[in-house]
C-alpha cells in the first residue's frame, strides 16, 4: 500500500460518516505524520504497516466524532487545500517536550473501557456499603430493641393488673 491509498481508503471510509472538515483534518494529520516519519529515516511502508488498516483509523474518527462532524479547530483555511501538500491542522497547539517530540492532545478522546466499567462499579459498591452500614445500623437497635421492648410491655401489664 502506498501513501496515496492509504489516505484514499481513509477518505472513502470517512466519505458521508462525518462533515468534510473533519476528513480534511484527518487527512491532513496522516498525510503530514507519513512525511514526518519518513524524513526520521522510516520507510513509507514501514509507517503505513505502523498505522495500519485505514478503514480501522476512520471507525475510530467516526466513533470519536459521533458521525456528527462536531469536530473544531481554530484554523479551518486548510480545507481548500490538497491533502498531498497540506500542513498539519494542529502543528500550532502541540506541546514540545525536551527531545523535540510533540504531543497532540485531543478534547474528543473516546471513554475508556475501564472508565466504564468503573462508572458502574464505583455506584453499586457505594450501594452495597449504604445497605451494609443500614443492615447494622437495624441491627444494633434490634439488639436493644427488643429487651427494651419486653421491660415496656411487662411494665404496662404490671400496671394493667395493679388496678
Amino acid at each position: 500500500m502506498t501513501r496515496r491509498e492509504f489516505l484514499d481508503g481513509l477518505r472513502k471510509a470517512l466519505e458521508g460518516e462525518v462533515s468534510e472538515q473533519i476528513i480534511a483534518e484527518n487527512l491532513n494529520y496522516y498525510n503530514g505524520y507519513i512525511r514526518e516519519e519518513i524524513t526520521k529515516g522510516a520507510s513509507e511502508q514501514d509507517v503505513l504497516q505502523m498505522l495500519g488498516d485505514p478503514r480501522l483509523i476512520a471507525q475510530t474518527i467516526i466513533d470519536t466524532n459521533g458521525g456528527e462532524g462536531d469536530y473544531s479547530t481554530e484554523d479551518a483555511s486548510y480545507n481548500n487545500e490538497s491533502y498531498e501538500n497540506a500542513w498539519h491542522p494542529m502543528e500550532e497547539t502541540g506541546e514540545n517536550d525536551d527531545s523535540g517530540n510533540t504531543f497532540w492532545f485531543h478534547t474528543s478522546t473516546p471513554i475508556k473501557w475501564y472508565h466504564k466499567v468503573l462508572a458502574v462499579l464505583i455506584p453499586i459498591v457505594l450501594i452495597i456499603i449504604l445497605i451494609t452500614i443500614a443492615v447494622g445500623f437495624l441491627q444494633l437497635v434490634m439488639y436493644f430493641a427488643i429487651p427494651l421492648l419486653i421491660v415496656f410491655i411487662c411494665i404496662y401489664l404490671y400496671r394493667m393488673l395493679r388496678r
